[in-house]
This record gives C-alpha cells, structure tokens and sequence, in this order.
C-alpha cells in the first residue's frame, strides 16, 4: 500500500447530500483517515493507504457533482 493525502469536502450547500450518500455506502473505504477542519467549513484532511491513486479518484467519483478536493499527492514518513 502508498500513502496519499488531499483536502476535500462537499461543494457548497451540498454536505447533506454528501453525508446521506456516504452513509448509503457505510461510510469511507478502509484505510482512510479523515481529519476534519475545526473551523467548520465541510472541508478535511485525507490520509488514504491505497492501492495507486486512480484507486481513490474511482471512489471519489460516486460524489463528483457535489465533492471538491485537491491533487492527491503521495507521502512517505520522513526518515530519522
């Protein structure tokens, strides 16, 4: 598995729908952290153990009308 990470969240005026979709699929795949904005802007951090990145931008594209986010980039832990 690679690391990834991007910031995203639903359009605006569109998390609702977001969440209601998202419940219908049991939430985030397996291996997705989501730290959410404490400023309450419907957007958060993903750190995402995936397979490639066309891996996530599939599972992003349930939501492509009403999800936003930025290029996925993959990380690695900083060595010691």
């Amino acid at each position: 598995m690679r690391t990834f990470n991007f910031v995203g969240g639903p359009r605006p005026g569109q998390a609702l729908e977001f969440f209601r979709r998202l419940e219908r699929i049991v939430g985030s795949p397996a291996g997705w952290q989501i730290y959410h904005h404490v400023a309450g802007d419907d957007l958060a951090l993903h750190v995402v153990a995936a397979e490639s990145e066309q891996a996530i931008v599939d599972h992003l594209a349930h939501n492509a009308d009403i999800y936003e986010y930025t290029a996925i980039i993959e990380v690695r832990p900083a060595r010691a």
